[in-house]
């Protein structure tokens, strides 16, 4: 492994950063547009695209595209005098601020065939985020950051990791809708896809789906019917038929119809904090009535429970529609426990058509769990559908893992924000997730309009409100391809990000080491004070001894001189003392001595 200093490993961080958002930029503009034709600069003429009759033709134009898209009757053209409606001006990014709506009408309102999706342009393989080149180098990016300050930072740890590879997608097809499931490549790249056909699939297509992950089966339509569509049994049975296909080689199935789109970045999100193993049916978009005639999605009166260790206490100050179980796992027994409402009665049985309604949404999507599929076999499933009549795949779905043991599980999070939908944000609301997602590149999204981004996990495109299935085959790769850029541009500004905060604990690092050294040189600095002050303190101590050992001295020789000169005072004393005897002495002897003469003088 090489080993780069830290000044070359953080020129290679920010080149590769720049080199990254260079070629996102690219990648944007290939998806989103078609070569800018130059205006004219003499007339200033732009293209201008309206609606008959409509003074504000994009505001116009976004009201009426909610269930069926552009009809003949209500077709875009171009204005008198304008040049034609083709993609001019339509370059990204970025979207200049109020823009928005006019993005969004403008690629929705013309017809889908003036519209090359530009993915399909790129050399095979080369999709919206999927591009070579900026992979590896995000990739690279994320490792050299990761290997420098850990590229999770105060992030929790996940408690149960997962991949792409992690993943299987399920979905009920027939030979009229081959175009959705083509479509749906653009958003389950690198997830491994199980394809329910309703007549045999040819050796060719078979082979040509290895390619993109894709294992064919086949399964008929129900004859004589027992639902309203002939594909609702193979669509309530084709989690159980990838199972029984696929084994044990997945921890999670991601069960929709061929016009669910998936949205794997909160797909994974959510699915981290949650136990694979356990019996998990997950969904928060459910059908609902308990009164006839009633039934409305999503609805969230409907019965389910919460995730295994579920945390309430995150949610504090939050008011649920209901109190919801908690379940390890959910089975109907715990919802009907937890019921207050007087929904089920004492046998626990499931609501159903045609008294009440109660299932999970097909459109809407719901995941299940490894755990799940290994309690539940595809021969039970098989045996319940058959006995059973109803409105469609997932009802059947629902009443027979009901019967299975096994209830709903809401994730969690839009149960207690009801300004999110996990789940398929609801009927005819493609032009809502569509909107979100250009306000979010456009940087006006707030934060209600975050948190449903944040959160999404799916959408249902449904395509039989479009007028062909090509057209809603082209909105699926659409808002796949915008996801892309959406979640492209995330990682690039979450890659900055860390950057930054490399940057910063870098200027850390180096302030501490200077910080070290400066604590390192005061200590050295200390010490030697330390040493001289000792050097002083022993030269000190000498001295003193050597200054106590000369006056010692000089006492004893002072004594000694002291003690001589009082000897020499007591011998001069003496001497003193001998010669006042010697002059007593002497006088006595004169005295005598005149005595002498004068008694010779008087004898005289």
């Amino acid at each position: 492994m090489v080993c780069l200093s830290p000044s070359t490993a953080s020129a290679l961080i920010n080149a590769v950063i720049a080199a990254s958002s260079v070629l996102l930029r690219t990648q944007q503009q290939v998806l989103f547009s078609r070569q800018t034709s130059d205006l004219s600069a003499s007339s200033g003429v732009r293209s201008q695209l309206y609606r008959r009759d409509c003074s504000n033709p994009w505001r116009a134009r976004l009201g009426d595209l909610g269930r069926s898209g552009p009809t003949s009757d209500n077709q875009l053209v171009t204005a008198p005098g304008a040049e034609t409606p083709a993609r001019k001006g339509l370059a990204y990014p970025p979207l200049e601020s109020g823009r928005a709506e006019e993005f969004v009408g403008s690629f929705l309102g013309l017809p889908h065939r003036q519209f090359i999706p530009d993915w399909e342009l790129m050399p095979k393989g080369r999709g919206p985020g999927t591009s070579a080149v900026g992979t590896r180098c995000v990739v690279l990016a994320l490792a050299c950051i990761s290997l420098l300050h850990g590229a999770r930072g105060q992030l929790p740890e996940p408690k149960y990791p997962l991949k792409r590879q992690d993943l299987i997608a399920a979905m009920p097809a027939d030979d009229n809708h081959r175009a959705l499931v083509f479509a749906s490549r653009h958003w389950r790249k690198g997830v491994r896809t199980f394809i329910a056909n309703n007549n045999p699939v040819d050796p060719e297509q078979v082979e040509a789906g290895k390619e993109f992950n894709e294992t064919w089966s086949y399964y008929p339509d129900d004859v004589p019917l027992r639902s309203l569509y002939g594909g609702d049994s193979r669509a309530a049975l084709v989690p159980f038929l990838a199972h029984t296909q696929l084994q044990d080689t997945y921890k999670w199935l991601l069960y929709g119809d061929d016009d669910t789109v998936w949205f794997l970045e909160g797909v994974m999100s959510m699915l981290e904090d949650l136990d694979p193993d356990m019996p998990y049916f997950i969904t928060d978009h459910m059908w609902w009535s308990n009164t006839p005639g009633r039934a409305s999605h999503p609805n969230r009166q409907a019965p389910r429970c919460l995730p295994c260790n579920f945390d309430k206490s995150k949610f504090k100050g939050l008011r649920p529609p209901f109190e919801a179980p908690i379940g390890c796992p959910c089975t109907p027994q715990s919802i009907c426990e937890a019921d207050d409402r007087g929904i089920f009665n004492q046998y626990c049985d499931i609501p159903r058509a045609p008294i009440a309604t109660y299932s999970m949404h097909g459109g809407a999507g719901g995941i299940m769990s490894i755990g799940m599929m290994r309690a539940v076999s595809l021969d039970f499933m098989e045996k319940c559908i058959r006995s059973l009549y109803s409105t469609g795949g997932d009802a059947f779905l629902s009443i027979c893992l009901w019967q299975a043991g096994y209830g709903i599980t809401d994730p969690g999070y839009s149960f207690y924000h009801p300004e999110v939908q996990m789940f398929d944000p609801g009927p005819e609301d493609r032009m809502g997730v569509m909107m979100r997602l250009v306000r979010a590149l456009d940087h006006r999204c707030d934060e209600t309009c975050q948190h449903q981004l944040d959160f999404m996990m799916t959408m249902h495109v449904r395509s039989r409100v479009f007028p062909l299935l090509s057209d809603a085959a082209q909105f699926i790769k659409a808002v796949s391809g915008l996801y892309d850029v959406y979640i492209d541009t995330k990682r690039t500004h979450a890659l900055q990000a860390i950057a930054n905060a490399g940057e910063m604990a870098r200027a850390a690092a180096v302030a501490a080491k200077a910080a070290s050294d400066s604590a390192k040189e005061q200590a050295r600095v200390q010490k030697e004070m330390e040493e001289l002050r000792a050097d002083a303190s022993n030269q000190n101590a000498a001295a003193v001894e050597e200054a106590e050992v000369a006056a010692k001295e000089a006492t004893a020789d002072a004594s000694q001189k002291q003690r001589r000169a009082s000897v020499q005072q007591d011998a001069a004393e003496a001497a003193n003392k001998e010669i006042t005897v010697a002059q007593t002495t002497a006088g006595v002897v004169t005295g005598r001595d005149d005595l002498v003469d004068n008694a010779r003088r008087l004898a005289a």
